[in-house]
């Protein structure tokens, strides 16, 4: 107990006082303690079976060195760095969906356009004389063009359910939580590899 107090107790309250919380200063004390205590058992070893003298101190027929090096502390057990490896691949995933989403959006968007500019073609023929051959192609056109849309609005929809999702809000609340993960996992890696560098 005396070897705790002298040795580590009143080194780090000493320590706090001085420098303020150090990692590093109270890892040192340690170290010490450690070297010392480890002497104090060599020691014990050593003395155990010696005779000694009437006040009870070991007779040794021998000089004896005891080691009271600092010695090092174990290292932390730090186990593999985080893998953000599933995480990626997730939101890769996620995203490949939103991309074809996107895409067929997109396509919905040009049709629909098409068809407004064909209706506006249709209106300004219907107002001439002489041109129902016109209006008759421009009135198939916009036929054809709707049944296009209508298959294009039907693919969007599938898409989610395809990868197992009700709707397009299911996919990006998906890809908002698999964004989140990632960022953890970045985090810890982080954290990681601050510790690995600090160690090393």
């Amino acid at each position: 107990m005396i070897a705790k107090k002298t040795k580590i107790d009143e080194p780090v309250a000493d320590s706090v006082r001085k420098n303020g919380k150090n990692p590093k200063l109270i890892t040192r004390i340690l170290q010490e303690a450690i070297g010392y205590l480890r002497g104090f058992v060599e020691y014990m070893r050593e003395t155990q079976y010696c005779e000694k003298d009437p006040d009870g101190n070991p007779l040794l027929d021998h000089d004896m060195k005891i080691d009271v090096t600092p010695e090092p502390l174990p290292g932390k057990c730090r186990g593999e760095r985080p893998s953000s490896e599933m995480q990626e691949a997730e939101v890769l995933r996620l995203q490949q969906i939103l991309n074809k989403m996107k895409k067929q959006e997109q396509k919905i968007y040009a049709i629909e356009k098409a068809v407004m500019k064909l209706e506006k073609e249709l209106e300004d023929v219907k107002r001439k004389w002489f041109h129902r051959k016109e209006q008759k192609e421009l009135e198939g056109k916009i036929e054809t063009k709707k049944v296009q849309l209508e298959k294009a609005k039907a693919t969007l929809d599938l898409l989610p359910a395809q990868h197992g999702y009700k709707n397009a809000l299911e996919v990006t609340k998906a890809m908002k939580t698999a964004k989140e993960e990632l960022q953890e996992v970045r985090k810890k890696q982080k954290t990681w590899d601050q510790e690995e560098a600090e160690s090393a």
